[in-house]
């Protein structure tokens, strides 16, 4: 390689050698009321020279002055994860009023943004977001007009659509949710597919369930929420032999728990549900069954699970087998009061399962304590 560039550098040497040796003569160069004679080969070869001096000298700069950015960034990174907010804070706000990107930065080393700050060339929706996710947890409307605001700008930013198909299904407005998850699938690299499927799979079958269009299929096949829609679908049409073995296979897949809840709380979970359930007792919760019992009357049968289940839906199971009016309030108290499932990323409780944390917005996170 050394070899090859000593090479070109000697031909070059040789053809500018060459040039000037045929090239030698004078040429006028004016400029206004002044003009000066130099060589024809010094004329052209100068302006090679200063053709390459200049560029580079400008690159130089830009480069120095990109360099010192960098630091400077550095530097306020540095600080802001140390703890020195106030000396990070002046540098994201020089910059955040050029660009976007820093302002969650700005955010973070601690005062709120002054309404200068959303200047014309935010375009992102990135701003936006990040507010938004700061009022997740306690103004989730306004979070929902600052994140539709935000995919008005950018229609690209996933972030933005992501927690707002949160806030859709968090609400209610499943149709939006469905439509949004749709777009989030196609734009979703192959490590979060499968999440991304099984949301989707969720959102549809919760949204067909209710506008009860019960001959539509839900896309994927790979949730709680799907089995318990095809088999509340199936006992609508009465074909309960089909519902009984969609059952089955729910409780293979590993949804037993939630499908169980799921059906439990829709007062759907038919005597061959429940034979099948005591067959495979070690497939479901004994406190879920416990609990099924519970509401089906069945006092016998869970007075036998009562040394397998937490002390409060023990209690429970006492006083369900009394009829005065003070057992009755104390277990409506305790009803209240057991939450049998929890979520694994933020610690909330819930009294059911639910296919994401209206605390945390996780997806899927809670089960059984």
């Amino acid at each position: 390689m050394l070899l090859l560039k000593v090479l070109l550098l000697t031909a070059v040497i040789l053809l500018a050698v060459a040039f000037s040796y045929f090239n030698t003569q004078e040429v006028s160069v004016a400029f206004f009321n002044y003009s000066v004679s130099f060589p024809l080969f010094g004329v052209v070869i100068g302006s090679v020279i200063a053709g390459g001096i200049i560029p580079t000298l400008v690159y130089t700069f830009k480069i120095s002055h990109l360099r010192r950015r960098i630091l400077k960034t550095e530097e306020a990174l540095r600080n802001l994860w140390l703890g020195f907010n106030a000396k990070s804070e002046p540098v994201f706000k020089k910059l955040s009023n050029k660009d976007e990107v820093y302002f969650p930065l700005f955010l973070m080393s601690g005062r709120n943004a002054p309404t200068k700050v959303y200047t014309p060339n935010y375009n992102l929706g990135i701003a936006e977001t990040y507010v938004a996710e700061g009022l997740l947890r306690v103004e989730r409307e306004r979070a929902v007009e600052l994140l539709e605001r935000a995919l008005g700008k950018n229609w690209k930013n996933l972030r933005a659509k992501k927690r707002l198909r949160d806030l859709y299904a968090l609400l209610g407005e499943l149709e939006k949710a469905v439509d949004l998850q749709r777009e989030i699938l196609k734009e979703s690299y192959k490590g979060d597919r499968k999440l991304e499927e099984r949301i989707l799979s969720s959102l549809e079958s919760i949204y067909l369930l209710g506008i009860e269009s019960f001959d539509r299929e839900p896309r994927y096949k790979v949730s709680a929420e799907y089995y318990f829609f095809k088999i509340f679908a199936l006992l609508e049409k009465e074909e309960g032999k089909r519902a009984t073995k969609l059952f089955e296979e729910a409780l293979d897949k590993g949804f037993g728990n939630k499908v169980v809840d799921l059906l439990m709380n829709a007062k759907r979970m038919e005597p061959a549900f429940i034979e099948i359930v005591e067959k495979r007792g070690s497939e479901v919760s004994k406190e879920l069954l416990c609990r099924l019992y519970i509401k089906l009357g069945m006092f016998e049968r869970a007075t036998q699970l009562k040394s397998e289940v937490s002390k409060t839906l023990s209690a429970m199971v006492e006083l369900s087998r009394r009829h005065d009016t003070d057992s009755r309030k104390l277990f409506n108290l305790l009803k209240e009061l057991y939450t049998p499932w929890k979520c694994y990323s933020c610690g909330k409780a819930h009294t059911s399962y639910k296919f994401v944390c209206d605390n945390c917005l996780e997806w899927f996170n809670i089960n059984l304590k």
